[in-house]
């Protein structure tokens, strides 16, 4: 369902799309004035099969991504579980349809900007560009990379003066280069609503420039009219609830038009504007006509694409107007200086939601403004709430096979059991270690401090505070992982032989665990690899493939670092030292192993647990959270967990340190 500015028929504004029918290279979409609106699409949507540039022939899934991106208009999301070639799918859309598309920006992480690079020359066969900070774009290079730290604008304070100001010179020099598809890779990097990240995304899209009508009159053209009538008209926006999102001008119109309004769509589908008065009616007419005037364009501020509809009447009616037409006036007008240029809009991720439904919202709203015009629209509609003890948090999708049902045009996701059953299984095995009796009285002093947290009461402080003991707790849990799991990987190098099977990768999460790992395992003489946070995407490939092919036998990753654009197939054990908060992380990590191309039957991943800690209890909570983002990309309908995970957590924690 879309809104379309115009019926070309009847020219009624802002009218739903009821229907559409995609036949050939033509969407035939019937409106809700019952018209028929014709459009040009830049695919069938009817791949049976596809070949890249370098040979490599999609899947029959991937060709059906293909076809889900064609048909959608260059629109759509593709939510496929790691390790199914969503840039593949996305780089055959831009090889078949590239004059059409370009010019072209990919946005990503910053370790995937190399990633692109090479597949955008594999599979197309044209060459890329990427951006950096404070570089400049080559016009005649159709497609340009950049990451999301490049885009986001950053605050630059002044040594001298202490004036903070906000750099967003990368962000201009992009705009200024007018693209016309935007790749979203790992499109939950923008999960937060308010970010700039997130907001440097929109600026990028929505960039359209529109007029902005304000008085036309000088002060001095002002006469006390004017300024009586001005602020009767201020009053009145405000009180009907229309002042902050329309201005109020005055100005020379046409004879016979006694005001307008003009309406355009910004943000999240906010609609903004203008009421223009005419001067020469503020100053001859009488209070009651010039009122009238007022209260007639401020229902078209409330009913914006009405026109003088019965809607429209009643609205009129209901803040003391007369609810009548007038001959010469047109109902709201549209205030773009010039046509938006069609945005297209390819967005990829395997797990777009990492917590909750909300970090659905800005995808789905560059995607579908109609459909998702504002975040508390999405909440009010969408988002499933759920009691948490102490209020409501926000859980999955309401009603999920509906929204799917509502979704299927423009979004899809498939998993790896379902399209390639042939891939690697993902077994997960635990291992249950002891702590020693030094670390274990370490562990017990932070327990207390815990204790005494959850036993004082609750300020606004108290999630910071909690997740930073947790955090504590984790970290001296991790620590304590280290002697036991070097004994496992000791025996591990001197047992397994063959391809693939003499490597492993080891995933953790603080920095140090990863220093004391590799300085233990060069005191033992295994050979070992290492990623650190700081690498860029060439740097991990480089070591990735090095590693492939030397005798190195540990590969040791950042999992938040390592979680994302690596290929790892080659493998098939790797262990995750410490736990995530969020599964989606440990998932995203998982998910480097069990790819196509790889020659295993399945993947083992360990996981250490520490006995009598944080780790015990948290597999169970991390199934708990599973439900939450299945639930809403899968459609299940699986009930909600009634607790946080944080508190929850907490609270098991300190009940078996008290038994």
């Amino acid at each position: 369902m879309r809104i379309i500015s115009e019926c070309s028929i009847c020219h009624k504004k802002n009218v739903l799309e009821k229907s559409h029918k995609n036949i050939g290279s033509k969407r035939f979409i019937t409106l809700e004035c019952n018209h028929l609106r014709i459009e040009d699409l830049l695919g069938t949507g009817i791949h049976s099969d596809y070949t890249l540039e370098d040979g490599r022939k999609l899947y029959p899934f991937q060709v059906e991504g293909l076809n889900l991106i064609e048909s959608s208009n260059f629109r759509c999301q593709i939510s496929d579980e790691m390790g199914l070639g969503k840039t593949i799918q996305a780089v055959a859309a831009i090889k078949e349809h590239y004059g059409q598309l370009t010019p072209i920006l990919i946005v990503c992480k910053s370790s995937l900007t190399y990633n692109w690079f090479t597949e955008i020359i594999r599979g197309t066969g044209k060459i890329a560009q990427i951006f950096e900070s404070g570089g400049s774009i080559i016009p005649s290079i159709g497609i340009t990379i950049v990451s999301f730290d490049t885009i986001t604008p950053r605050e630059m304070k002044n040594k001298v003066t202490g004036v903070t100001r906000i750099n967003s010179k990368n962000l201009d020099t992009l705009k200024a280069n007018n693209f016309k598809t935007f790749i979203i890779d790992e499109c939950q990097m923008i999960k937060n609503h308010n970010a700039k990240r997130t907001n440097a995304i929109r600026d990028l899209i929505r960039d359209t420039k529109t007029i902005t009508i304000t008085s036309d009159l000088d002060e001095k053209d002002k006469s006390s009219r004017v300024d009586k009538y001005e602020s009767i008209a201020l009053d009145l926006m405000n009180y009907h609830g229309i002042s902050n999102r329309f201005t109020l001008g005055f100005s020379k119109l046409a004879k016979e038009i006694l005001g307008l309004t003009r309406i355009r769509v910004e943000g999240e589908g906010i609609i903004k504007g203008e009421i223009i008065l005419s001067k020469s009616h503020i100053e001859k007419d009488s209070e009651n006509e010039i009122i009238e005037t007022i209260l007639h364009e401020i229902a078209h501020a409330i009913t914006p694409g009405a026109g003088h509809t019965k809607i429209w009447q009643d609205t009129s009616k209901s803040i003391g107007g007369n609810g009548q037409a007038v001959k010469y006036c047109d109902g709201t007008i549209s205030a773009n200086k010039e046509e938006k240029i069609k945005k297209n809009i390819i967005s990829l991720s395997g797990t777009p939601i990492k917590n909750n439904a909300i970090e659905y919202f800005p995808i789905l709203n560059l995607l579908r403004p109609e459909m998702f015009p504002s975040l508390n629209y999405f909440e009010r509609n969408y988002v499933d709430y759920y009691w948490s003890g102490k209020s409501y948090k926000a859980g999955g999708i309401k009603y999920p096979e509906e929204f799917l049902g509502k979704t299927k045009d423009f979004i899809i996701r498939r998993t790896r059991k379902e399209v390639l059953p042939d891939l690697p299984s993902i077994q997960r095995d635990y291992k249950y270690y002891p702590l020693s009796d030094v670390v274990k009285k370490s562990y017990n002093r932070q327990v207390m401090e815990l204790a005494k947290l959850m036993n004082e009461e609750r300020g606004t402080s108290f999630q910071v505070d909690l997740l930073a003991k947790l955090s504590i707790l984790r970290h001296i849990t991790g620590l304590a992982k280290i002697e036991p799991i070097l004994e496992f990987i000791d025996e591990f190098v001197n047992v397994e032989t063959g391809n693939g099977l003499n490597k492993l990768v080891l995933f953790h999460h603080h920095i140090d665990v990863g220093d004391v790992i590799g300085i233990k395992l060069k005191e033992s003489g295994i050979k070992y690899s290492r990623i650190i946070s700081q690498d860029d995407s060439i740097k991990r490939i480089e070591t990735i493939e090095s590693f492939k092919s030397d005798d190195n036998r540990v590969l040791i990753i950042p999992t938040l670092a390592g979680g994302e654009g690596l290929n790892i197939q080659f493998i098939n054990k790797a262990i995750i030292l410490e736990r995530e908060w969020n599964p989606a992380n440990e998932e995203q990590a998982e998910g480097r192993f069990s790819r196509i191309g790889s020659e295993f039957n399945s993947v083992t991943i360990t996981y250490p647990v520490a006995i009598g800690t944080i780790d015990e209890y948290f597999a169970e909570l991390v199934e708990r959270k599973r439900e939450i983002v299945g639930k809403t990309l899968d459609g299940k309908s699986n009930s909600w967990d009634q607790s946080t995970l944080m508190i929850e957590l907490a609270e098991k924690v300190i009940s078996k340190w008290s038994l």
